[in-house]
């Protein structure tokens, strides 16, 4: 009767042991296709074929202009052999949209600079009242508002 129940203890014990073990793979197991998906990407992960500006990591350091809006951009040393007629022209419409889009940003932000700089200039005493006036807006008030007095429990 000894024998037995050592044997069933014994076994019991090591079908645990296999059990925990296979638990704890199974929990991993997300983790390991999370890992498993992402260094797949980066293998198939490539360069685009042009940069507007130069970039001698990738390897786009020949200057190039499209031929409608003379728009420079920068290709490898193997652009020439890849793009040609058709493929070129719409590579290149690519290249002024994206330097167009480029240009509406920077716009945009300069703008945005512009009216920060305005408020933070002082230019006289009219515009430095007028300018804490503006901030005044700007920021939020520290103590609580007149609505949430108001309806406190």
């Amino acid at each position: 009767m000894g024998i037995v129940f050592c044997i069933c203890l014994y076994l019991s014990t090591c079908c645990c042991s296999f059990q925990n073990s296979y638990s704890a793979f199974i929990q991993l197991m997300p983790v390991f296709i999370i890992i498993i998906v992402s260094v797949i990407t980066q293998l198939m992960a490539t360069n685009p074929p042009y940069s507007l500006f130069y970039k001698s990591s990738i390897g786009h350091v020949i200057s190039r202009e499209t031929e409608n809006l003379q728009v420079p951009y920068y290709v490898d040393k193997n652009f020439e052999k890849n793009y040609q007629g058709a493929e070129l022209q719409e590579l290149e419409k690519t290249v002024e949209k994206d330097y167009i889009d480029y240009i509406q940003t920077s716009c945009w932000k300069e703008k945005q600079q512009s009216k920060l700089y305005f408020l933070l200039s002082s230019c006289s005493p009219s515009c430095n009242q007028l300018k804490k006036e503006e901030i005044k807006e700007f920021t939020l008030p520290s103590g609580p508002t007149s609505w949430q007095t108001e309806f406190e429990f």
